[in-house]
């Protein structure tokens, strides 16, 4: 029959007689030793430096996707003159009225200023073209959000006057007067 507390003494008395061999506490002992703390560091560093180089190639992969020149050689971008409501061509200077013949004539004055796009005077044949144009435009309803090629000119005033021409055929001026070249 099953005497419990005999079982446990037996159990007691044969468990205080397991001994382990010399072998397995050796590999024990091998196993207490922590890694030092120059490999975990290395670990870190190395851990650090590949995001790094993950951010990087990632970086210059969207760069070279993105960029604005990223064409096939021979081929021109295609530009549609679209209307999309208020963007950097139009502004919100009321109090400022210019007509055809006011821009003409200071077209025509040497001493007032014409600067390009890029903020650099405009030669006397630019200056003679841009008159002309004013010359042969007659004034349309303002299209405000005109987007396409476009050439633009600072008139250097009492205040600037930008003029940007699209497509040699629309005159925009200050995103207000639009006029179309006939």
């Amino acid at each position: 029959m099953w005497d419990e507390k005999q079982f446990f003494e037996d159990f007691a008395k044969e468990s205080d007689n397991i001994k382990p061999s010399d072998e397995f506490v050796d590999r024990l002992k091998k196993l207490d030793k922590k890694p030092s703390g120059k490999i975990r560091v290395i670990y870190r560093v190395a851990a650090v430096a590949a995001s790094v180089v993950l951010l990087v190639a990632a970086g210059i992969g969207i760069f070279v996707i993105s960029r604005p020149d990223n064409q096939k050689p021979g081929k021109e971008p295609v530009t549609m003159p679209i209307h999309l409501g208020n963007d950097e061509t139009t502004t919100t200077d009321e109090n400022l009225e210019i007509n055809q013949s006011t821009l003409v004539s200071l077209i025509e004055d040497k001493d007032v200023i014409i600067v390009d796009g890029d903020n650099k005077s405009i030669t006397s044949s630019e200056r003679e073209e841009l008159g002309r144009m004013l010359l042969n435009a007659a004034s349309t309803d303002t299209i405000s959000g005109l987007i396409g090629e476009n050439r633009e000119y600072v008139i250097k005033a009492d205040k600037d006057i930008v003029i940007k021409i699209y497509f040699d055929e629309y005159i925009l001026v200050n995103g207000k007067h639009m006029y179309k070249v006939e």
